[in-house]
């Protein structure tokens, strides 16, 4: 494995964390956003 190949795998593998990273504080937030309208749903059928 030469330097270039080590230089972008390094570099593919610092993409694939921000990417997983972003997806997950997304997810967390749409499901925050769900639960809170969840609760607001339930609130005004009760």
């Amino acid at each position: 494995m030469n330097l270039s190949e080590t230089a972008c795998a390094l570099a593919l593998s610092i993409i694939a964390t921000i990417i997983s990273e972003a997806a997950l504080w997304s997810a967390r937030r749409w499901l925050r956003q769900l639960r809170a309208s969840h609760r607001a749903h339930t609130k005004g059928i009760s």
